[in-house]
């Protein structure tokens, strides 16, 4: 009895050993197929993000050639200086200091907006600010500085020559993009901007159409201070009649294409774009700029910005005005369109928009006693977009254009509307336009911000 439980007992354990074998050689099977899937998906995710790598590399070396310097930085710097010293409500101002006090005052949440923007400033980095400002970038706020040095500064920049592109007319779009490949950190295109049709050559050549500024090529000059002088632009009846000085204008958004996005877009696969469009008036210092943020309107609140915009990627609007001639007193006016595209990352779209809208009003203060002050308020603009408010997000570009006022009757006229109101249209969806501004300098982004008028 005793010698067929030993037997029994020696079984049992000779079944459980083969149990405990087969478990180990299970678990080790599976352990390799776990290496393999392992290794297989880490393959394949390094394939998938070949591209993105390489854009981030690119973006990095972008962003080690960020920092623009300008043109003059003593003028900067003071201009810097004052908004600081206003940021600061420093109790001893000075004659500028009161100017500026009185020209924000107009505008409600003026000194939190420019407190926002000194400490965007203030943000960067001592060296590289003394490689922007050099000896002048370390200016004390506490400092009260004469007069006379703030208006020579200021003076001398007004007094530089700027050129501004003449607006296109009527430029057509251009085909689709093609990518020269992941590896080589280059972008192409299929092809450039088409001829203009054998229509339009027929309609100029007879005087159905006047072609004024074919080419963005063209420049105006703002050279030594001088006074602008647009002149006259359309002809053939297009504007014959003063009705073009009572009438009223609207220059609306209308959407926007991401031809190309960024390479680097702050960790994600997409870009989050949004657009701020400041209009001019080149003929008036006293009179206000119009600031506006897109997209907002319908499902964009205040501080929203488009996402998930791809190689491709449209976006219908939201349609809102950029300026309107009511605003101004009505009637169609010379006008100078700044449009800043920025890749959202960590900074506030709305914020943002204020930043500018009130910079550019300070900008118009300080020098609305010299004939060039629009340069004097662009190359203010330009360093701020450039250096501080493309701190928080990538700037991908800023561009500008001079729309003359007896230009925009030709966009809105009733004999050939069709012609002048062209569509573009990608998946189904259509965005209507007059014009466009392509940005494309930073990021390894290409974007299209379209544009119409509207006539009422």
């Amino acid at each position: 009895m005793q010698w067929q439980f030993l037997k029994w007992r020696k079984v049992g354990r000779t079944a459980m050993t083969a149990q405990w074998r087969a478990l180990a050689v299970l678990l080790v099977v599976l352990s390799l197929l776990a290496a393999s899937y392992s290794g297989s998906a880490q393959r394949q995710i390094r394939g998938t993000d070949q591209q993105t790598t390489t854009r981030a590399n690119q973006a990095s070396e972008a962003k080690k050639r960020k920092l623009v310097k300008p043109r003059d930085p003593e003028a900067m710097a003071l201009f810097m200086h004052l908004l600081e010293r206003y940021a600061n409500n420093v109790p001893d101002k000075s004659d500028a200091d009161l100017r500026l006090e009185q020209r924000l005052a107009k505008s409600p949440g003026s000194r939190a907006a420019i407190k926002r923007l000194v400490g965007k400033f203030r943000k960067i980095a001592a060296a590289d600010r003394n490689q922007l400002l050099g000896s002048h970038a370390n200016i004390s706020p506490a400092m009260k500085l004469p007069k006379q040095r703030y208006d020579t500064a200021f003076r001398r920049v007004a007094g530089t020559v700027r050129q501004i592109p003449k607006l296109e007319l009527f430029a057509p779009e251009e085909a689709t993009p093609t990518r020269t490949g992941p590896s080589s950190g280059k972008r192409g295109f299929d092809s450039e901007p088409a001829e203009r049709t054998p229509r339009d050559r027929s309609a100029i050549e007879s005087g159905q159409l006047f072609w004024p500024l074919p080419s963005a090529a063209e420049f105006f000059t703002f050279a030594g201070g001088s006074v602008p002088n647009f002149g006259v632009g359309i002809a053939n009846g297009y504007a014959t009649s003063a009705s073009w000085q009572n009438d009223e204008y609207r220059l609306i958004y209308t959407g926007l294409r991401c031809r190309e996005e960024a390479f680097y877009d702050g960790g994600t696969r997409s870009d989050e774009i949004y657009i701020i469009t400041s209009v001019l008036d080149p003929n008036d210092s006293d009179r206000a700029a119009v600031t506006t943020k897109h997209p907002q309107g319908g499902a964009y609140r205040e501080g929203d910005y488009y996402t998930e915009l791809d190689d491709g990627n449209i976006r219908q609007g939201p349609n809102r005005n950029c300026w309107h001639s009511n605003q101004w007193g009505g009637g169609a006016r010379d006008l100078i369109l700044m449009v800043s595209v920025f890749e959202q990352d960590s900074g506030n779209p709305e914020e943002t928009k204020e930043e500018i809208s009130d910079a550019i009003e300070a900008a118009r203060d300080l020098c609305d006693a010299c004939p060039g002050w629009l340069v004097f308020v662009l190359d203010a603009l330009d360093f701020l977009v450039d250096n501080v408010f493309s701190f928080e997000d990538d700037l991908i570009e800023k561009v500008e254009r001079r729309i003359d006022a007896r230009d925009i009757p030709a966009y809105v006229n009733e004999r050939d509307r069709d012609h002048r109101l062209r569509p573009y249209e990608h998946d189904g969806r259509t965005i209507n336009y007059h014009f466009r501004t392509i940005h494309n300098a930073h990021e390894g982004a290409d974007y299209r911000v379209y544009f119409r008028f509207n006539h009422e």
